[in-house]
């Protein structure tokens, strides 16, 4: 009766097979979790709130902030060299302006039919008003100014402004608008527009719908404003038109936010990586750190969407920090791969030594700086808060990465023969 040959001796690395599917898997949801959170969740603060202290004297500027510099005003500047095209446009800005659902109200003037009352003038007048208003009233004035009003009167169209002159026959009202500058030369004129004396350029003012620190309402307010001036760039090339303001300011620097934010993550990658190939000189080995060093910048930018507020300007340098600081955890590791290789080991035995010979340091080192960076979480300023959690998350995180996934890549990467260790030379350079 024949034997039945004995079964084949079971691999050692058998059942590490079910605990390395279940972190595969789990390390799958959570870069999945992650990229779904940055893509649908992360957001912005344009607010510059968050760049002020919390506690102490500036605490009240921060409030102010908040609570008054949500609602301001958005101003259209026309320019050109001909005023009474300058004029038109102002004013078709105005209406097409007038007519969007993000704009409450658009004026290129004031309505001058309901002008101030005179006799409240030096109310609502300042140091260098009242020095106008008070010179008018001296009896030289007061001829100077009946005589003006007289030739407005009679001359053609002058009907029109009979009911005001007859309830302001000095024209003090006028006094008070046209000595108050907007900026860089612009005030109120006799007509009403709010333009400088030479008519070269005027201001259209507008008020937003909803506040400009936040970030929707900023947006879809530029959105609208882009969309009802381009046609009116199109058919007056001669003419620039600039937007500016609260919201204008607000939906600016989120983009600029979001460009330092792609900006700063790809060229610190980049960087990183020319100088890990460089100095590392194999080439393989960069394949094996920098998808682990995504992975953790990844889950790092998913624990940003639970900010409250969002991101503020300055915590979008996270990427950098944990980008600069992984590539150093990877070199490690891979180095104790390869020392494992030269050592006999095959491919998976030498991802299982260098995992063992570097966790340990590796992690403690990167704990130990995450304590440094979130030393940042005790600041006073909201800003400084976020970079330093966010450092620190993210050099655990990447650790991690590195350590579950760097000697695995590895192990696959590093299947001939390994390479001899080369001297480095460097240091014989520095000694002489």
């Amino acid at each position: 009766m024949a034997v039945p040959p004995p079964p084949p001796p079971a691999r050692a690395d058998a059942p590490r097979r079910p605990l390395r599917l279940v972190v595969a898997l789990a390390l799958a949801a959570l870069t999945i979790a992650a990229f779904a959170a940055v893509t649908l969740r992360l957001k912005l603060e344009p607010n510059v709130a968050s760049l002020l202290p919390e506690r102490g004297d500036a605490a009240a500027l921060r409030r102010y902030v908040r609570g008054f510099g949500g609602g301001d005003l958005g101003v259209v500047m026309v320019k050109g060299d001909d005023p009474d095209e300058n004029a038109a446009v102002a004013a078709e800005i105005a209406r097409a302006l007038a007519a969007r659902p993000t704009v409450q109200r658009a004026a290129d003037r004031i309505d001058v039919s309901r002008a101030l009352d005179p006799w409240l003038a030096f109310r609502h007048a300042d140091a260098r008003v009242r020095e106008r208003l008070a010179a008018a009233l001296s009896p030289e004035g007061m001829r100077e100014r009946l005589a003006e009003t007289r030739a407005m009167l009679l001359a053609p169209g002058g009907g029109a402004a009979a009911e005001t002159i007859a309830a302001d026959p000095l024209r003090l009202a006028q006094l008070v608008f046209e000595s108050a500058d907007i900026g860089s030369g612009v005030r109120t004129q006799a007509d009403g527009a709010f333009a400088t004396d030479d008519g070269k350029v005027h201001l259209v003012l507008v008020q937003p719908a909803g506040q400009a620190l936040r970030g929707a309402d900023a947006r879809a307010f530029v959105a609208d404003a882009n969309a009802a001036l381009a046609p009116i760039r199109a058919a007056h090339p001669d003419i620039t038109l600039g937007l500016t303001g609260g919201h204008a300011i607000a939906a600016a620097t989120e983009e600029m936010l979001t460009r330092d934010l792609a900006v700063s993550g790809s060229l610190s990658m980049l960087l990183a990586s020319a100088v890990f190939a460089l100095l590392f000189r194999r080439l393989r080995a960069l394949a094996a750190v920098m998808p682990p060093l995504v992975l953790g910048t990844v889950w790092t930018a998913g624990l940003a969407t639970a900010l409250p507020g969002g991101l503020s300007a300055i915590a979008v340098a996270f990427m950098s920090v944990v980008v600069g600081v992984g590539v150093d955890t990877g070199v490690h590791v891979y180095a104790a791969l390869l020392e494992a290789r030269r050592e006999g080991l095959d491919p998976e035995a030498a991802a299982r030594a260098a995992r063992a010979r570097t966790w340990r340091a590796v992690l403690v080192a990167a704990v130990t700086a995450a304590a440094a960076f979130g030393a940042l979480a005790l600041s006073d300023i909201n800003a400084l808060r976020q970079l330093g959690l966010l450092c620190a998350a993210g050099e655990v995180l990447t650790a991690i990465a590195i350590v579950l996934v760097t000697p695995a890549f590895g192990a696959w990467l590093e299947r001939g023969a390994p390479p001899p260790e080369a001297p480095a030379r460097w240091p014989d350079g520095l000694h002489r």
